[in-house]
């Protein structure tokens, strides 16, 4: 009989503790649920202030597209052949200046040439690759050539559906031919100073050199007439002026995952806003988390309270 009072004395006390922790828990519950709604609704607005101001973006950069890709398509193309016109002029004094070097007559102890020969062999040490280019310019026929020049815009069209690519791709052929018309200057003074030459030592690779400029001068003179007029016809000034009122406005809305051209004050704004999103999201989801686990805990409890043997 004492036995059964103890086990009576205990269900009751054990009723009692967990019925204060159950409502405990609830309003551990209730609290939660206040907190839940209004990270809910702080993730909501948040959410649907990145998805106006991707809508936004599309729409300015559809209207962007329609009035902007078409001449910077045509520019990024006439910059494309201008490209192809001087990397083949580029290759050529590099082939002319590694023939001196190889070639030269070190015997005659040529100043203006030992001069030319020294500059350029340290040109070419810090850039290798641009002899191994030059050769394999040498090394191709014609046809193959045009044919790598053709399939180089094929890939190169393959960005002309997209204004962000379209204007990254005239940015970087900018920027090549920036450094392709420096490098043919350089080039170029090499080779005129070889015509200051000591023509009593009859240096043959040094002669054959000087010869291959005038030829080469000649070349280059009517091609570089031939851009000039392609140019004209193209309105190549008209297409440039267009490329550059669209680049800004493409750098200020251009999407991370399509261009690097993206405005530093534009990148942290978009910054900015995805991390807000992104901290909303997980606090909504930890606040979620330990909301199911009280509503688990308080349903669990209730079950419990609720069994005759307790």
């Amino acid at each position: 009989m004492r036995k059964l009072q103890e086990l009576v004395a205990q269900g009751r006390e054990l009723r009692r503790t967990k019925s204060a922790e159950l409502e405990h828990k609830r309003a551990e519950l209730a609290k939660t649920e206040q907190e839940y709604s209004v990270a809910e609704a702080h993730k909501n607005e948040l959410e649907q202030i990145q998805r106006d101001h991707e809508t936004h973006n599309a729409n300015t950069m559809q209207q962007l597209t329609t009035e902007y890709l078409e001449p910077v398509v045509q520019y990024r193309k006439e910059l494309a052949a201008q490209l192809h016109i001087l990397r083949a002029h580029r290759d050529t004094l590099i082939r002319l200046l590694k023939a001196v070097r190889d070639g030269h007559n070190v015997e005659f102890n040529d100043e203006a040439v030992a001069k030319v020969v020294h500059e350029y062999g340290e040109y070419a040490e810090a850039l290798p690759y641009m002899e191994e280019a030059a050769q394999a310019y040498v090394d191709e026929d014609s046809k193959a050539r045009k044919e790598r020049e053709l399939q180089m815009d094929r890939d190169s069209e393959e960005d002309d559906a997209s204004l962000v690519l379209c204007v990254g791709a005239v940015d970087i052929a900018e920027n090549e031919l920036r450094t392709v018309n420096d490098d043919i200057s350089v080039l170029l003074g090499w080779m005129r100073d070889l015509e200051g030459y000591n023509r009593n030592y009859h240096d043959l690779a040094v002669k054959g050199a000087v010869v291959a400029l005038a030829d080469f001068e000649t070349a280059r003179e009517r091609e570089m007439s031939d851009v000039s007029s392609r140019h004209e016809a193209a309105n190549i000034g008209e297409l440039k002026s267009k490329y550059e009122e669209a680049k800004p406005l493409v750098d200020a809305i251009a999407p991370a995952d399509e261009s690097a051209l993206n405005s530093e004050e534009e990148n942290a704004d978009t910054d900015d806003l995805e991390k807000q999103v992104a901290d909303a999201r997980s606090q909504f989801w930890d606040i979620q988390n330990v909301k199911t686990r009280l509503t688990n805990e308080v349903s669990n409890l209730r079950e419990l309270l609720e069994e005759k043997d307790l």
